[in-house]
């Protein structure tokens, strides 16, 4: 069976759906997922052999319409794909997932009822049809790790119990990121790596910049531990604010800042 996967999120999601990669791959389906550029080599470590659909915009950002005209060549891909099974895998539906039910209609459809992502500086709209017709119903509070075992529940028809996530990077990942850290004094055992900075569309779930600076700060006082701040280039300017209020407290940390969406850090 080609299943394909919308993962129209960033990193740690898609982290933690590793097992539900692997438990589908391990039945014998064929997988394409739906990436962000972002997150595209990570996804290729955390489900080797998948095809990679590019998602070309943040349906999570400004206002997007299902038929926008940017989704055109993901839909392109998805179609050659010719998917037997459409999962919808973050608990919030997004335009998408809408967009691939309506190009997409006979083929089977599953989600869960978390309903669609609103932006939440916005007005909450009428709650539109759920683009699915194999709905997941779990919990919201649910760790995300029992959400995506309940969708391969459903998905395989049997009883499934996902282990945690693992990640195994090959010698020329290692490599690349063992060059970064030692151009930057580090080495990988030696420091922490915080990813603390946030987007317009994520900082409603960050803390505070000077909650983390409090936070780095007691770390890098206490433990003598160096501190790499690093992200995408869209979490600069709070990346920098945050280093900003280290540094005035007499600390050094280093950076790492991607120079485009799908430059990450291994």
């Amino acid at each position: 069976m080609r299943i394909l996967i919308t993962n129209p999120d960033t990193i740690g999601d898609v982290v933690l759906r590793e097992p539900l990669f692997r438990v589908l791959a391990e039945a014998g389906h064929e997988l394409a997922l739906i990436v962000r550029p972002l997150v595209q080599p990570l996804a290729r470590a955390v489900a080797p052999g998948a095809r990679i659909i590019e998602l070309p915009i943040d349906v999570y950002g400004a206002r997007v319409e299902p038929d926008d005209e940017r989704l055109e060549p993901m839909i392109e891909a998805a179609r050659g794909f010719e998917p037997d099974t459409i999962i919808g895998a973050p608990y919030t539906w997004t335009v998408l997932e809408h967009r691939l039910s309506a190009e997409f209609p006979e083929t089977r459809r599953i989600g869960q009822a978390g309903g669609l992502f609103v932006d939440p500086w916005r007005i909450q709209p009428a709650e539109p049809t759920a683009p699915f017709d194999e709905i997941v119903r779990v919990n919201a509070d649910l760790h995300e790790l029992r959400k995506n075992e309940a969708i391969a529940r459903t998905v395989l028809a049997k009883e499934v119990h996902l282990a945690d996530p693992t990640l195994e990077l090959g010698p020329e990942l290692r490599d690349s990121a063992d060059a970064v850290l030692a151009g930057l004094g580090l080495d990988r055992n030696t420091h922490t790596a915080a990813c603390v900075g946030h987007s317009s569309s994520t900082e409603v779930r960050n803390w505070r910049p000077d909650r983390w600076v409090e936070s780095l700060a007691h770390l890098m006082q206490s433990y003598e531990r160096p501190v790499l701040l690093f992200g995408g280039r869209h979490e600069d300017d709070v990346t920098r604010k945050i280093g900003d209020g280290l540094e005035a407290k007499g600390l050094a940390p280093r950076y790492w800042i991607g120079e485009h969406e799908g430059d990450t850090l291994m």
